[in-house]
């Protein structure tokens, strides 16, 4: 998202991490989730800063979502998943954007 907003906006702003783990209810915070379910979150809920809102791993996540209404700075307006396998719509993807990959990092091969 911050890769997409500088695509953008010709703006680097450091998003909060904490944000995702703490709010996005969707997701299992520090014990896994999906980008999707977070993108999806972020196009209700903008993102605020790292500055406002800093990483504190599981620990933020037991004391819960600390995000203030009206911080949010940065939003996703649309995603998609590219097809896997489809080397042809990856490289349509970086054409226009940052593209996310997500690592199954739960297994004894990571």
């Amino acid at each position: 998202m911050e890769g997409a907003h500088f695509v953008g906006q010709s703006e680097l702003v450091k998003l909060s991490e904490q944000q995702l783990v703490s709010c996005s209810k969707a997701n299992k915070g520090c014990m896994g989730g999906l980008m999707d379910l977070g993108f999806t979150y972020a196009e209700t809920t903008p993102l605020t800063t790292e500055a406002k809102y800093p990483y504190n791993g599981w620990l933020g996540q037991l004391e819960g979502c600390k995000y203030k209404d009206g911080e949010g700075s940065v939003g996703v307006a649309s995603f998609y998943d590219v097809t896997p396998n489809s080397s042809e719509q990856l490289k349509a993807a970086l054409d226009k954007q940052p593209v996310s990959v997500a690592i199954e990092a739960d297994k004894p091969a990571f």
